[in-house]
């Protein structure tokens, strides 16, 4: 089922809804678990439900919040390893694919088939100890209570705060890596970034054109800072491998393309951060007003 809103449904519905389909998609990738593209779609599949309870956090108990999204965060650790090793070895393709000839083709030979059978390694590993079945055990237990899950309130108001926050969190995250630029600041920024995605794309049928634009501007934005993240965990990768003898000729290539991406995320968050959150948050609720079913033409509604 699409990650959206239904226009008939209540909010309380929706979220219900959209989160347990998530999490039950991600149970089916683990069926697969003996592929480390089927580990790496469980764990989007866990941040999609749990962007979608943020979203409506304001309208929730404390407790019954931090129970169930402990049982995502435990689901998503464990899987975290063999999901870490596929995106280094990944990352190492992506970073080699347009620079050869820098660096010799044996060094980087190595490297690759030291990096793919360390995820090899881990994926065994992971299959060995049933790990798929455990996580499984979690993730339908959190099914269990997100359908269980009481939200205080519905329509505009029950998801309007989540919203604001995500994009204060994001502006604010932001504004830091403008002034102070690390590995820590990027990966924060990328998550309140990646929230705000999920966020728009669950509220696209508001105004599909106009979210869409929203949604791929966000998209474009985690991109950049994952692909930064990326390469922060594969360079701190490759020194251990320098220690064992070979990875440290790669570092200034990785801090060659970290630069050109963080210039970009930068410029591109200067302009989707530019806007104040009340207006931001003001704009998606007339749209959400209208496709409720008021009367008032969307142009009046933009004008206003």
């Amino acid at each position: 089922m699409p990650f959206r809103f239904k226009k008939k449904e209540s909010v309380s519905e929706a979220i219900r809804r959209v989160g347990c389909e998530q999490i039950e998609e991600a149970i089916d990738h683990l069926d697969e678990c003996r592929r480390a593209e089927a580990i790496h779609s469980a764990r989007k599949n866990i941040k999609k439900a749990r962007a979608a309870v943020r979203l409506v956090r304001s309208n929730i108990s404390e407790d019954e919040y931090c129970r169930f999204t402990d049982l995502l965060r435990k689901s998503a650790r464990q899987l975290a390893a063999p999901r870490d090793a596929h995106v280094k070895a990944c990352t190492f393709s992506k970073l080699m694919k347009p620079s050869k000839g820098r660096h010799g083709s044996r060094a980087s030979h190595d490297i690759r088939n030291q990096l793919q059978n360390s995820r090899s390694r881990k994926l065994r590993r992971f299959e060995k100890r049933n790990a798929s079945a455990s996580v499984q055990h979690l993730l339908s237990r959190a099914a269990k209570k997100l359908d269980k899950l009481k939200i205080g309130s519905n329509g505009w108001g029950a998801i309007c705060p989540g919203v604001k926050k995500a994009y204060c969190e994001g502006r604010k995250s932001y504004q830091i890596v403008r002034s102070r630029t690390s590995a820590e600041n990027i990966h924060e920024w990328r998550k309140r970034a990646k929230d705000l995605w999920y966020q728009m794309a669950l509220l696209r049928p508001l105004w599909p054109e106009q979210i869409e634009a929203f949604a791929c501007e966000l998209k474009e934005l985690g991109q950049y800072l994952g692909d930064d993240h990326d390469l922060s965990v594969l360079a701190a990768e490759l020194k251990n491998l320098d220690e064992a003898g070979g990875g440290g000729a790669f570092e200034e290539l990785i801090c060659e393309r970290q630069l050109e991406l963080r210039t970009t995320a930068l410029a591109l968050g200067s302009r989707f951060y530019a806007e104040k959150p009340s207006l931001f948050c003001n704009r998606l609720r007339s749209y959400w007003h209208i496709w409720r079913g008021e009367k008032r033409s969307r142009r009046a509604a933009i004008v206003k």
